[in-house]
């Protein structure tokens, strides 16, 4: 009589694996505010999951916007801080919590903005294989927008709910491309500015190193 003894993963944690929360990445994103407003921008963005269910991330964010008839296009850069819960819900499923913070500063010729805020986001994210994810969120956002000038000066508040959906594909175990598609969005990801309201594509390119970076604190 023969007994194996060698240890078996259940499929949630199979999908812990397939679904890593510790990884860096690059992105490139683009926008359309308007028809007189195009929004081009690349990113950072740094995530760590830590005690099973939580994620802290940061995401640095430098562009540009063409807007026609100008003279001095309007450059931005800024940062976005994401905290977040990720409790399992199926085997392959994880609701997503999270809140935000952003602030973001641009020049346009002699004139200056900044637009800082906060938000919090609900969402689902899926493994359909170890090759293929998707994720869905919904986003409400709170936020300030301050523009001083010459010829304009202004100060504002304004709120935004926006869809964001994304589509990921593991070429590797670490290495994944992923399509994020903003509806409502704009350039700056969980910001609307007036130069980056609107739909908003992102592309990016992941490496991830586990699910875990604190997995021993558990």
């Amino acid at each position: 009589d023969m007994t194996c003894t060698c240890p078996v993963e259940s499929p949630a944690a199979n999908a812990a694996e397939t679904l890593p929360w510790t990884f860096a990445e690059f992105g490139y994103t683009r926008a359309d505010g308007t028809e007189e407003v195009e929004t081009d921008a690349y990113s950072l963005f740094a995530s760590v999951g830590f005690l099973g269910k939580w994620h802290a991330q940061l995401e640095w964010t430098d562009g540009e916007a063409d807007v026609d008839g100008a003279s001095d296009d309007p450059d931005f850069d800024g940062y976005r801080l994401v905290v977040g819960a990720h409790p399992q819900i199926t085997d392959n499923t994880q609701l997503r919590i999270d809140l935000t913070y952003f602030d973001y500063d641009g020049s346009e010729g002699s004139g200056d903005f900044q637009q800082d805020g906060y938000g919090i986001g609900f969402g689902l994210r899926h493994a359909f294989s170890p090759k293929f994810e998707a994720t869905a969120q919904l986003w409400y956002v709170e936020g300030n927008f301050e523009s001083s000038g010459p010829f304009f000066n202004f100060d504002e508040d304004f709120n935004d709910t926006y869809l964001e959906f994304q589509g990921r594909y593991n070429w590797t175990r670490n290495l994944s491309t992923g399509l994020t598609y903003q509806l409502d969005g704009g350039a700056l990801g969980s910001a609307t500015s007036s130069y980056g309201s609107g739909d908003a594509i992102r592309f990016d390119a992941r490496w991830s190193f586990g699910n875990n970076a604190l997995s021993d604190l558990k």
